[in-house]
């Protein structure tokens, strides 16, 4: 294995070296893309640490007063009927 921080696996090589990927990404050493064959199914490991910190990054998003206006805009949007342009 490289020592990429970010790296994309094929499942079956994942699954071979999962305890050393464990160790690996829960130290800190970046995160890796499990592929399956097609392509199709994709997942990331990420540590704990850093799901944490992205998830309080989008909760101070969230607060922010301008990312408020957004959804809103966003969500009266959404309620046009595309056929006729009426809410």
């Amino acid at each position: 294995m490289t020592d990429n921080l970010f790296r994309t696996l094929h499942i079956l090589e994942a699954q071979q070296t999962l305890p050393h990927l464990h160790q690996r990404v829960a130290q800190g050493n970046g995160r890796i893309l499990i592929v399956d064959s097609e392509g199709a199914l994709n997942c990331v490991l990420l540590s704990k640490d850093e799901l944490d910190s992205l998830e309080r990054a989008l909760e101070i998003l969230a607060d922010a007063e301008h990312f408020k206006i957004a959804c809103q805009t966003l969500s009266r949007l959404s309620v046009v009927d595309p056929m006729s342009g009426n809410a």
